[in-house]
């Protein structure tokens, strides 16, 4: 009975991040990623993916959710400290991220990690995919 009711109430819980982290819904994030990937980079769009795919593991803590999906929320929101539209306009949208990533790393899984590289494969293609690859075997030695 417990764990029924700790699995419904975790379900509820991240239900509800959207709502708590306020701009940010997962339709908004799927569609800035599709339709800016290539302009936001590959760091960015990497780290984000890592970031959402935290957010929806269940064993990642509530309150680091709540930080991904602020930092997710900054991400797609159409109202930017730099506008987007600006060479550097993503710089700020990185520093969000970056912040969340370093509060969230310890939830980034190897699995989640393998799931965003995956999912860069299909925004970019495979060549990209085997970069992503190749960075982080480099940062791990």
């Amino acid at each position: 009975m417990k764990n029924k009711r700790e699995t419904k109430n975790r379900m509820k819980n991240n239900r509800n991040i959207s709502a708590l982290a306020g701009n940010y819904d997962e339709k908004s994030f799927w569609k800035k990623l599709r339709e800016k990937a290539c302009d936001m980079g590959l760091a960015l769009v990497y780290k984000a993916l890592q970031l959402y795919y935290a957010m929806i593991d269940r064993d990642t803590p509530l309150q680091a959710k709540l930080v991904i999906a602020g930092a997710l929320a900054y991400l797609v929101c159409p109202v930017d400290l730099i506008p987007d539209i600006l060479p550097a306009g993503y710089a700020d949208d990185m520093s969000a991220i970056l912040a969340a990533y370093k509060m969230a790393e310890a939830y980034v899984t190897p699995k989640i990690k393998a799931r965003a590289r995956k999912k860069i494969a299909d925004l970019f293609g495979v060549e990209v995919f085997d970069e992503v690859c190749e960075e982080e075997t480099k940062t791990k030695n």
